[in-house]
């Protein structure tokens, strides 16, 4: 371990640096599939989970993707808005809403989705296997490492 304050210092910036690099990339590599459906993150997130779950509550979304119900009904908002998604009332409990991606939507979705797969896909052929092993053994010691530091 490191026990210079001012060089750990320098490593914090150097690697907040990179991740932002990182993040930046991933975004452009993500709108390259999704260049024709304007939505955010959060809502290409939404459309996902819709996707592959099928109609979900609020709650649940925002559970699944860490954000406050009232976040989440603001961007249901919007796509509800662009005609992205509906909201559907249970039957057997009127105070229940689920929402739910439009027909046209779940294709079209898939479709970008298998884009992304094959954009990602074409990054990773790039890569040996050991690079590969290499990156993902570094998220796990970046997410443990997270999640020991929220945990004190």
């Amino acid at each position: 371990m490191m026990k210079n304050r001012e060089e750990i210092e320098a490593r914090a910036i150097e690697f907040f640096g990179r991740m932002h690099h990182m993040k930046r990339d991933f975004h452009q590599l993500r709108n390259m599939a999704m260049m024709d459906l304007e939505v955010n993150q959060d809502q290409m997130m939404i459309m996902g989970m819709l996707s592959h779950k099928g109609r979900m509550k609020v709650s649940e979304i925002s559970d699944e993707i860490g954000l406050s119900i009232s976040t989440v009904s603001g961007i249901l908002d919007g796509m509800e808005s662009k005609k992205i998604l509906r909201r559907i009332r249970s039957d057997e409990d009127r105070r229940v809403v689920y929402v739910a991606l439009e027909e046209k939507y779940k294709d079209f979705f898939e479709e970008k989705h298998k884009k992304m797969k094959k954009n990602m896909s074409r990054l990773l052929e790039r890569m040996t296997d050991e690079e590969i092993d290499t990156i993902l053994s570094a998220m796990d010691i970046l997410n443990r490492t997270i999640a020991a530091v929220e945990g004190e």
